[in-house]
């Protein structure tokens, strides 16, 4: 299953399409985004194979500079990609592919190679290859929804925190 309706928030086991929904997404970005050098890659909880997840593809674009992110953002806004300046940062341009009130993708669009790109894809790498780590992520994020009462807003908050102290921290320069 892939899609979440606008008005809800759910997680789903596992599915062998968001894989393949990833490719396909990636292959209509390149089309869209002639004319620039990036990486496409798979990220978030749909990209680890195993652990729940909301039916979202996670999709992060990485460029070379903040010209090339500008100019990807006004691309993405003119394709029917929704901007989200609120899950938007300088380092962090974030989108939404939303088709007949379902929310299909997520795509982030950052600086290769920069700290915030680094974290994103350490993050998935460490889920990927620490069960117990993805154990607990899926853990939190079961019991996230039974507190927020549907409010998506405060499951990213909350989710933001666990990632930042027990993920992210691992990966932070000069941490042991």
């Amino acid at each position: 299953m892939i899609g979440e309706p606008l008005s809800s928030l759910f997680l789903t086991p596992y599915d062998s399409v968001w894989p393949k929904a990833f490719q396909i997404e990636k292959k209509y970005l390149r089309r869209i985004l002639t004319n620039f050098t990036y990486v496409i890659e798979h990220i978030g909880s749909t990209a680890v194979k195993g652990l729940r997840a909301r039916p979202i593809v996670d999709i992060a674009i990485g460029v070379g500079n903040i010209y090339d992110q500008i100019a990807i953002r006004d691309i993405l806004n003119l394709s029917g990609y929704i901007y989200d300046k609120e899950q938007s940062s300088l380092d962090c341009f974030t989108f939404y592919r939303i088709i007949d009130h379902r929310v299909y993708f997520t795509v982030r669009v950052l600086i290769f190679n920069s700290d915030a790109w680094n974290l994103i894809i350490n993050m998935r790498n460490y889920l990927i290859s620490n069960k117990e780590a993805r154990d607990r992520y899926e853990q939190l994020k079961c019991d996230l929804l039974k507190g927020v009462n549907n409010d998506k807003k405060q499951y990213m908050i909350y989710k933001d925190r666990f990632i930042r102290k027990e993920v992210y921290s691992k990966f932070q320069k000069g941490a042991h």
